[in-house]
């Protein structure tokens, strides 16, 4: 998936990895799968932005220190958010609300996050 500009934030690894964050709720997203398909989706994700998250806050660690902890703050928000789901998923009476909703909250948290914080770092690092 090509990454729309405004997404941005000119870090080549980052770029990537916001890339992959997307393909992947794309996918859960069209999934017509089962609990179990859609649970290793959101475990993918959920792992996924471990090691995301591990990458920017190095950048923002070496950048802005002040950023740093705001961002880290955020990323474990966001990763207790995620393990809420998946410890969810399995006491869900309606799998298709569930996952419409989990993308719902992925989509509107990355995009948010992405266009409102990380894009800032292009003003911290150069191309």
């Amino acid at each position: 998936m090509k990454l729309a500009e405004e997404f941005k934030t000119n870090i080549r690894i980052i770029d990537e990895q916001h890339s992959n964050l997307f393909e992947i709720v794309e996918k859960l997203k069209k999934i017509e799968g089962n609990i179990d398909d859609i649970e290793l989706l959101i475990i993918e994700i959920f792992e996924y932005t471990k090691y995301h998250f591990s990458t920017e806050e190095e950048f923002w660690k070496k950048y802005s220190h002040e950023l740093y902890e705001i961002q880290k703050k955020e990323h474990e928000a966001f990763k207790k958010l995620v393990e809420s789901y998946i410890d969810e998923i399995n006491k869900t009476d309606d799998l298709e609300k569930f996952k419409d909703d989990i993308t719902l909250f992925l989509e509107r948290w990355l995009k948010n996050h992405v266009l409102k914080e990380d894009t800032k770092l292009r003003e911290y690092v150069k191309k």
